[in-house]
């Protein structure tokens, strides 16, 4: 069953119908267009919801129907689901695969919270390029995320590598074509900093911390509003707030405001023992113009997002630290902490190969750590045959990936073929790079013909299924199609006894 099936389904806190197909006849009226009934999907919303974060929305529903069914035209249905999944309480995560789709929905429909999630997810992906990621940061309008892809601009060879530059042709500039004259701009001043400021790296270093001092103007987000209609006082401060916006986030508001305590009939709302900026920072992360975090108070609004129960605000601070220069053993001490799944994945990713451990079984920092943390940095590399007895090396991205020939040709006519083309190498062990393809999906599916397989989740399965075609590894998939039968099985039976 897709996602959307279970996510927009009808209940007692949905008023409308978003109906999404293609079209099967035209018709001078866009609302007398008839959908073609096999590719039809009927997402049920919440009105409010929806207006609240989108202006496309709001005055969509204006446009009073009974019954109340809007046609959305020209998009495709789960890229659609996905998009606005980000501003309800399960974001999808699984179509980050097409996040810049997903940006240009969010931008066609007004969305600027589900814009900013997946800016943030952009600025983390290692396999967008810099100069795509400029691309798609101009084209929407994307400040943090051009911010961070200039200052990957570091010296005079990258302008020429992202230009096409080579000694046998003319440099192109088609990078510069595509931008705007303003992005155009904030790059030529990079060039020539790095052309011809010595101290260069010092002047960045001083810039980034008067950037770092960033003044936010809290009493224009929380003013008052036709949007709010309640206030919450912290630290002496007013915030017009919509109770049912904060209620549909968070259960904990949601109980304040709707349960028989004696704040639901309070014109204002005392919130204690939590700082004003934290508080307003946390809640932006649910709103329309969520505040940016900083790695220096990611943690303390992890923190407050468990104590007010916002899962959103957490995933979004989990985004964002992915995407921070934290060092990979504070990300996976924090991924642990706070019980962040994709955290811990891509901070253990980090762990390239056997220098990167150095001493870590001596830092206390290790010694803290849950013994399912401690074994995933060994699971991860270490498990992939001992360093020392491995004969083959899997290059993908920067991440090093230690295997078996004899192991793998006996399970895969693709790499029996792969490995036959390198036999003259007189390189020790064997070094192959594999492109198109995520480190850990990868690890995951050549664990699964050892000894001691890699963790198949529902999150994985489908990539691992398709993987296994690809790598030609029959009995990979198998252990996959075993997975996927026996989660079924517990699904039907969870379901039965509810």
């Amino acid at each position: 069953m897709p996602f959307y099936d279970r996510l927009f389904v009808e209940s007692d806190k949905t008023d409308a119908v978003l109906i999404i197909g293609k079209i099967e006849n035209e018709s001078e009226e866009p609302m007398k267009k008839v959908p073609k009934l096999e590719t039809v999907k009927r997402f049920y919303v919440n009105k409010a919801l929806l207006s609240y974060h989108s202006v496309y929305f709001k005055e969509l529903f204006e446009d009073e129907r009974s019954p109340p069914e809007y046609l959305i035209e020209n998009v495709e249905v789960s890229e659609f689901a996905g998009v606005l999944s980000l501003i309800h309480n399960k974001p999808m995560l699984r179509l980050y695969y097409k996040a810049e789709n997903l940006v240009e929905l969010a931008d066609r429909f007004q969305l600027p919270a589900a814009k900013r999630h997946l800016e943030l997810f952009i600025m983390m992906d290692t396999e967008i390029d810099k100069n795509r990621k400029i691309l798609v940061a101009d084209k929407y309008k994307l400040s943090e995320l051009l911010k961070m892809s200039l200052d990957l601009f570091r010296t005079e060879n990258d302008y020429r590598r992202y230009c096409d530059y080579s000694k046998s042709y003319p440099v192109n500039f088609k990078l510069f074509y595509d931008i705007s004259n303003e992005t155009n701009v904030k790059l030529f001043h990079k060039l020539i900093d790095i052309l011809c400021c010595p101290c260069r790296r010092t002047c960045e270093i001083e810039e980034n911390r008067d950037e770092s001092v960033e003044i936010i103007d809290y009493e224009t987000l929380f003013a008052q509003s036709e949007k709010t209609d309640t206030v919450l006082v912290v630290d002496g401060k007013k915030m017009h707030v919509n109770k049912a916006i904060l209620s549909y986030y968070s259960d904990y508001f949601n109980t304040l405001f709707n349960s028989d305590f004696k704040e639901k009939s309070m014109q204002e709302i005392p919130i204690k023992q939590v700082k004003f900026e934290h508080f307003a920072t946390l809640l932006s992360l649910v709103l329309e113009n969520p505040i940016v975090p900083s790695e220096r108070n990611a943690e303390k609004l992890l923190v407050l997002s468990e104590r007010f129960l916002m899962p959103v605000a957490k995933r979004r601070l989990e985004l964002f630290i992915i995407s921070s220069s934290k060092n990979r053993l504070q990300k996976v001490r924090i991924a642990e902490k706070f019980k962040l799944e994709d955290l811990m994945d891509k901070s253990i990713s980090l762990f390239i190969d056997r220098d990167d451990f150095g001493d870590l079984l001596n830092r206390q920092i290790y010694r803290d750590f849950s013994d399912d943390t401690k074994y995933m940095p060994a699971a991860i590399t270490g498990k992939f045959a001992s360093f020392d007895q491995s004969d083959v090396v899997f290059l993908i991205g920067r991440h090093r990936l230690y295997g078996k020939k004899d192991l793998l040709t006996y399970h895969s006519t693709y790499f029996k073929d792969l490995f036959q083309t390198n036999l003259d190498s007189k390189k020790s062990p064997s070094e192959f790079r594999i492109d198109n393809v995520k480190f850990d999906e990868f690890s995951t599916l050549i664990s699964l013909v050892q000894t001691n397989p890699l963790k198949i989740t529902e999150k994985n399965a489908e990539n691992l299924l398709q993987l296994a075609d690809r790598f030609d590894l029959p009995s990979a998939k198998c252990h996959v199609e075993l997975f996927l039968i026996t989660s079924e099985k517990k699904s039907i039976r969870e379901a039965s006894n509810r």
